[in-house]
């Protein structure tokens, strides 16, 4: 219902990943921001697939690179990080053409959750950034921001069964602009507009990726920093869109205990 499919194809493409190793001097990561959360990558040698590999302890992340540059976060808090540049040989197999070590002093966890980084990527001239900000113009607390955001797409938005249902790219991300302009998405889509028009807005904001025992397969959320509730709180936006299209109101935080979490960016 939620897009499950898709985002299933997208965690079984990363993890089915086959990695040669080799190593390039070029200065490939700008780590300037990497003790704000953030990573840049220019690379523009290479005609092939590339992807960024992303590890911390015992956790990996993988990245698609889009052209020659991307944003990409250190959401696991401050320490050791490995960054690796993936290029494809062929079919799932990469082989590592730059590998570095980066050991990151982040001295807030909210903050990677306010950058513009992949998949949660903005620029202040989006028009799904400008609307955020009209959204919240004489808003004061978050608490009262992220409702006024969280109103806006569960009563303007509808869920896309079409799309959900289609066999979209492992490598899909959403595009906020699409889904402001077409107003139907599927729960990665929700997941990443809401975290755009919070973090653009000055709240921090996750996407979260895993499970929920209401939903069969996989599925996306959001997690939100609310002071006055003393941290962060769950926001479904697409079960609670779900719900209203059938006339039914829901509450805008959820029970975490309920949700599984596998991901989160």
């Amino acid at each position: 219902m939620r897009g499950k499919r898709v985002l299933a194809l997208v965690l079984i493409g990363l993890l089915s990943l086959s990695v040669i190793s080799t190593v390039s001097a070029a200065p490939i990561f700008d780590l300037t921001e990497k003790n704000s959360g953030l990573v840049k990558v220019n690379y523009s040698e290479s005609e092939r697939q590339t992807k960024i590999l992303i590890q911390k302890d015992e956790i990996s992340y993988y990245y698609q690179l889009r052209g020659e540059e991307g944003s990409f976060p250190l959401q696991l808090g401050s320490g050791d990080y490995r960054l690796s540049l993936l290029e494809q040989i062929e079919g799932n197999r990469y082989r590592i053409i730059h590998s570095t070590k980066v050991a990151a002093d982040i001295s807030d966890e909210r903050i990677p959750f306010l950058q513009s980084a992949q998949p949660v990527e903005w620029q202040e001239d989006m028009e799904t950034v400008k609307l955020a900000r009209s959204l919240v113009e004489g808003l004061e607390s978050a608490e009262e921001k992220a409702a006024a955001l969280y109103e806006y797409i569960v009563h303007d938005f509808t869920y896309d069964k079409k799309k959900a249902a289609s066999s979209l790219s492992p490598d899909y991300l959403p595009d906020v602009e699409e889904t402001l302009v077409s107003k139907k998405g599927i729960c990665y889509d929700y997941a990443v507009l809401f975290a755009v028009m919070a973090r653009s807005s000055g709240i921090p904001a996750k996407v979260v990726m895993g499970y929920h025992p209401d939903v069969s397969g996989y599925h996306a959320w959001n997690e939100v920093y609310l002071p006055q509730e003393g941290g962060w709180v769950v926001v479904d936006l697409t079960y609670d869109l779900s719900m209203v299209e059938r006339g039914i109101q829901e509450t805008m935080i959820k029970k975490g205990e309920a949700f599984q979490k596998t991901k989160e960016y």
